[in-house]
């Protein structure tokens, strides 16, 4: 079921990494009507965003699924924005099928994404969260800059991936797309 009520054979969405990042695209990605889960491996944190949601500055909380890392298992055909440390990537990269699409939203860089990667992304802003819940503030405005990865043309087979982007503009709470990116996409 979508946040609408309706069925939806949608492939699943997951934020991994309910920090700073992870909490203010996925707060994006909810104000644009998206029904994206979050994974983190904090038991507070988890537990708190399903008490409560995901909440950005004094925006409402909005709603959201949270799941422990440990029971969390991607479907094939999914898509993870992954927004953990890179030093993290090893074991989501050894749960997750290799017909997972990934978009790293990093700061740093991780060769072993490339072959699971063709868009990347990196925020110019910073955000920090609050401990053991999924609350988080902008403490430095900035956009959400999506672009090519590596060698690749800049897209993502999975069906998720357009509604993503749509979200991320329409929710536009600290994002923006870099208008390329969405040129891409289409292709």
């Amino acid at each position: 079921m979508t946040s609408s009520g309706s069925t939806s054979l949608a492939p699943d969405v997951f934020v991994v990494g309910a920090g700073g990042i992870g909490c203010a695209v996925g707060y994006a990605l909810r104000a644009g009507g998206l029904a994206v889960k979050f994974v983190d491996a904090d038991e507070r944190k988890v537990a708190w965003g399903n008490s409560h949601g995901v909440g950005l500055d004094d925006y409402p909380l909005l709603p959201a699924r949270f799941v422990q890392f440990e029971d969390w298992h991607p479907a094939g055909g999914s898509l993870i924005l992954l927004c953990t440390k890179c030093f993290d990537n090893a074991a989501v990269l050894s749960r997750s099928p290799s017909s997972v699409n990934i978009l790293p939203i990093q700061n740093g860089f991780d060769p072993a994404l490339l072959q699971r990667s063709s868009l990347e992304g990196i925020a110019s802003f910073v955000s920090e969260c609050l401990p053991g819940q999924t609350h988080t503030r902008i403490t430095r405005p900035g956009d959400l800059h999506l672009g090519r990865c590596g060698q690749g043309n800049g897209t993502i087979t999975s069906p998720a991936l357009e509604p993503v982007l749509q979200a991320l503009d329409f929710g536009g709470s600290a994002s923006g797309l870099v208008e390329a990116i969405a040129h891409a996409s289409k292709s």
